[in-house]
């Protein structure tokens, strides 16, 4: 269908689908100037000049939002409130979808900084066509847009099939790799954003923005572009609404017209309500007359407009949907057809509501409202005598309401949209050059906590900033470009505490060319700039002891090398292993172990200068960077750090033993100048240090640990000549009582002996060996899959999950293996998230798009843990074993494993309890409604030939 085929699609004008004039958005900058940036949610109608009686005409179109160009998408609330008002008046001056998209278009495109754009409409029952289009390259635009209107694309599919329901960026668009492929050009453009538009849960069409550049969306600009998408939706549903009126015979077609019309006008429900009582009065002669809402859940009607006897109980009667036999609305709604019933009959479906009894209602027709397959409410006509109500009324009540229920819908999203507007925490000001306010709004004094408006208006500007430097800079920057947005800063509330805030203004001038005042919209940033520095800490430092992890140490050494480098000095690093910290953890408990740790952090921290580096690297490991520093002063510091842990660390048990610990030392560049060869060298030491009985300080040299391999060099060999086992631990699946999953755990072969992944794993993060480890881990399930029906778990190091090449490589070992994608899992810890959650969950998104699901480990065990519920498309969250470990007996806990379980499966997803030991922990984990157990009751690891072929087993515990 071609572009200028929307006349017949909608009833209206032909419109022109060609570029339009750059817009500027001056005349909407002037309304949001004078009501001091407070916005209201704009009313989708027709503005008459009140001059002429004519549609008025917007202004000169020449400026940006804000009087000067916008620097971003994120230029802050004030800012996209500027355009939702812009985009409103521009949908308010047109009553055809042609003239409304060709103006709506380009101001989308330039106020958002996009390249291009264009709108399909929605034609039924599974089309689109091109609408409309601004800025299109030559190579899209050329034979009458042949590229832009050939099929149906992905991002048309995906909304059609309900997966594309807000903003999304979208690489790699079908219809740009189309003109590649026919060889026209595309203008540089690669990417786009789709904004669904939709009104009323219709699918009203898509506009698509264009980039050259890949990008991404903002929670903001997300939001911004999710409410012009459902208010350009609205309006296009607004004139269908108009087109359906004229199509019906010709006095329902002035009936409907009519009432069309003056529904154009209305905004709130109650507004519709009496709007329409008046058409059904006229054409029923009701005695009284009911509109019923269906509320967000689903749940409830409730009535919200009322004529007659119902009238006293507007907000106070609420129906219960279902059963459908509660009630003759809800009756209906599950029919879906009008009906009259005579509420004396013993025949009639349902219970008729105390209310309805005591008004003396005889009979009763009930209209239900539907917005396309939505049920949206419920009209009840009322008489107080049963008479006779001939059909062809019947039908036009029902046309009536069902052009009501198009504007219900409408409405009521407009109704939520001015909910979450409102609850924006906006503030808003106008300030002189001087630092005297001119006007607050209340959000701006409730978030700086001013008793009143009064008393902030009386406070110089100057005294709200904690540091009046951030002032001089933000006045200096505002008046040489005219407009600032999103400058961060800390503000100072009345109470003197320090709150950060986001702050966009713009500047004023007279007729003279003169500052006459700023205008500025702020929003509190408080949670947010502590949330990022919690982020920050957390992705550098260890939870535990609060000194550095094992990224920020290997960033650290890097730079201490370019340093050796460029100064020709040299420096030494130091590997600090306790000898005997096991023994802590098996007889005196995990907790005791772990403040030994921090004991012990505390005290290495005290005997090194200020500007070395110490690092927990994992477990019971510690590492030391020495800068400047030579193998005598490494050695020095050693000895000084043993022997105040060999002083201080407590008896174990009462026993007698000791804590000691053993040091690796590697000067650089003499050991190594590059990162893996200092720490292998140092690892080696370590090793050698161990050998000769622990409690030993030792400096590599040619020589040092070949009687003692490092387990580095254990692993080489074991990846080399396939050395490393693969071992599985069963899952219970708790409702069906059988294994159906598998985890999947690596074993480093040395000698007799075969380590756990926490013996040798670190060794092969430093050695930048973890990826292959997941590799070979990962080949063994595909192996494991093909001879069984198992779903198996293996787990992804948060090195691997950050390299691109790594996931590539995962991915095509994955789809060479043709194995099933449902049946892989894999799983990522919350230390994985940390290090870089946008990479981590752009590869996650990919892999989820592949069909392979993911779990969340150790889940419980860190901070932060509830906010990548937010953004990590997880199958499976794996509750930590320190939540579940005495869950028998830990009231407490109980409580939080429920709350947890019940959230992760609000949220689509499973609960797996690990560390499950013992029958008194299982029946535990059962009754709190946990979906899967892991532990070593449920089954210890074993090799991968012990499983039995074929799948799914009953659990029998054994008797031992």
């Amino acid at each position: 269908m071609r572009s200028s085929d929307i006349d017949s699609s909608f009833g209206l004008g032909k419109p022109d689908v060609r570029p339009t004039r750059v817009i500027s958005l001056s005349t909407a900058s002037e309304a949001i100037a004078a009501s001091h940036c407070v916005f209201a949610p704009p009313e989708i109608q027709v503005r008459e000049n009140t001059m002429t009686g004519q549609p008025s005409q917007p202004a000169s179109w020449s400026e940006p939002l804000g009087g000067g160009p916008a620097e971003g998408p994120h230029d802050g609330l004030g800012w996209c409130l500027r355009t939702l008002r812009a985009v409103a008046d521009e949908l308010n001056r047109h009553q055809s979808p042609g003239p409304m998209l060709d103006s709506v278009v380009p101001l989308v495109v330039e106020s958002l900084g996009f390249e291009a754009g264009w709108v399909f409409l929605r034609r039924e029952p599974d089309g689109f066509f091109l609408a409309s289009s601004y800025r299109v390259p030559a190579g899209l635009a050329a034979d009458d847009y042949a590229v832009l209107n050939r099929g149906v694309c992905r991002c048309q599919r995906r909304l059609l099939t309900g997966d594309l329901v807000t903003a999304t960026w979208l690489e790699g668009c079908e219809r740009l790799r189309w003109a590649d492929a026919a060889g026209r050009p595309t203008g540089g453009l690669q990417f786009h954003v789709c904004v669904p538009l939709l009104a009323g849960g219709r699918v009203i069409g898509l506009m698509n923005l264009a980039m050259a550049s890949p990008d991404s969306l903002s929670p903001e600009l997300t939001t911004l572009l999710d409410i012009i998408g459902r208010l350009v939706g609205v309006a296009l549903e607004r004139a269908l609404v108009v087109s359906e009126a004229q199509t019906t015979r010709q006095r329902e077609h002035d009936e409907a017209s009519e009432l069309a019309r003056a529904l154009l006008d209305v905004t709130t429900v109650g507004d519709l309500g009496r709007v329409l009582f008046l058409f059904l009065r006229r054409v029923l002669e009701p005695d009284a007359l009911s509109l019923l809402v269906v509320d967000l859940t689903g749940t409830y009607l409730t009535l919200v407009a009322g004529w007659g006897w119902s009238e006293p109980y507007v907000g106070r009667l609420q129906l219960p949907l279902k059963p459908p036999e509660s009630s003759g609305p809800a009756w209906v709604l599950h029919t879906r057809e009008p009906a009259v019933f005579e509420l004396g009959s013993m025949q009639r479906p349902f219970f008729v509501p105390e209310p309805v009894r005591r008004a003396g209602v005889r009979q009763s027709l009930m209209l239900p409202m539907f917005s396309g397959d939505r049920p949206v409410g419920v009209v009840a006509v009322n008489w107080l005598e049963v008479r006779a109500v001939p059909e062809e009324r019947i039908k036009l009540a029902s046309l009536l309401c069902g052009i009501s229920a198009n504007v219900l819908a409408r409405v009521l999203e407009l109704q939520q949209l001015n909910e979450v507007i409102q609850r924006l925490p906006v503030g808003s000001y106008r300030s002189t050059p001087e630092g005297r306010f001119l006007a607050v709004n209340d959000a701006l004094v409730r978030l700086l906590g001013y008793p009143d408006q009064a008393t902030l208006l009386a406070t110089p500007v100057q005294t709200i900033y904690v540091n009046p430097k951030d002032r001089v800079r933000w006045q200096r920057l505002i008046e040489r470009k005219g407009v600032l947005t999103g400058f961060e800063v800390r503000w100072r509330r009345f109470d003197g505490t320090p709150v950060w805030v986001r702050e966009s203004a713009r500047v004023v001038r007279d007729a003279t060319g003169r500052v006459a005042y700023y205008e500025g919209a702020v929003e509190d940033i408080t949670e947010r700039k502590r949330s990022e520095e919690q982020a920050r800490f957390l992705a550098e430092h260890d939870p535990l002891t609060g000194i550095f992890n094992r990224r920020r140490f290997q960033a650290e050494l890097l730079r201490r090398l370019n340093l050796a480098e460029r100064t020709g000095r040299s420096g030494a690093i130091l590997l600090i292993d306790l000898d005997n910290f096991k023994d802590v953890n098996d007889s005196l408990g995990h907790q005791a172990g772990d403040q030994l740790l921090q004991e012990l952090a505390a005290l290495m921290k005290s005997r090194l200068r200020p500007g070395d580096v110490l690092a927990r690297l994992g477990g019971d490991e510690f590492g030391v960077i020495l800068f400047p520093a030579d193998a005598e002063q490494a050695g020095a510091v050693a000895r000084r750090i043993l022997g105040a842990i060999r002083e201080r660390a407590p008896l174990l048990g009462g026993n007698g033993a000791r804590m000691a610990a053993s040091c690796g030392i590697a000067v650089f560049p003499d050991h190594g100048q590059a990162a893996d060869e200092i720490l292998s060298a140092a690892d080696r030491a370590l090793y050698a240090a161990k050998g000769r009985g622990g409690d030993q300080v030792e400096v590599w040299c040619q020589g040092t640990g070949r009687a003692h391999r490092p387990i580095g060099d254990q692993l080489v060999r074991a990846l080399a000549e396939n050395g490393l086992e693969i071992f599985v631990q069963p899952i219970l699946d708790l409702k069906a009582d059988r294994i159906t999953q598998y985890e999947l755990l690596a074993r480093l072969a040395v000698g007799s002996d075969l380590l756990k992944p926490a013996a040798f794993l670190e060794a092969a993060e430093r050695l930048g060996l973890v990826t292959e480890v997941d590799l070979k881990v990962l080949t063994g399930a595909i192996r494991l899959a093909k001879g069984t029906n198992l779903r198996l778990h293996v787990n992804i190091s948060g090195r691997t999950l950050n390299d691109p090449r790594a996931v590539e490589r995962i991915l095509r070992l994955l789809e060479s293996a043709k194995v099933d994608p449902d049946r892989v899992v894999l799983e990522i810890t919350e230390e994985t998230v940390l290090a870089d959650l946008g990479v981590v969950r752009r590869h996650l998104e990919t892999l989820r798009e592949r069909g392979y699901r993911l779990a969340l480990d150790d889940f419980g065990a860190g901070f932060s843990s509830f906010r990548y519920l937010r953004y990590l498309p997880v199958d499976y969250v794996k509750i930590d074993g320190s939540l579940i470990r005495d869950l028998s007996n830990d009231v407490a806990a109980q409580k939080i494993v429920r709350a947890v379980a019940a959230l992760i499966r609000d949220l689509g997803g499973a609960a797996v309890a690990e560390w499950v030991e013992d029958e008194g922990t299982l029946r535990t984990v059962r009754a709190l409604g946990i979906d899967y157990a892991q532990g070593f009751y449920i089954g210890v690891p074993v090799p991968v030939a012990e499983i039995l072929a074929g799948g799914t087993q009953p659990f029998r515990r054994s008797a031992d």
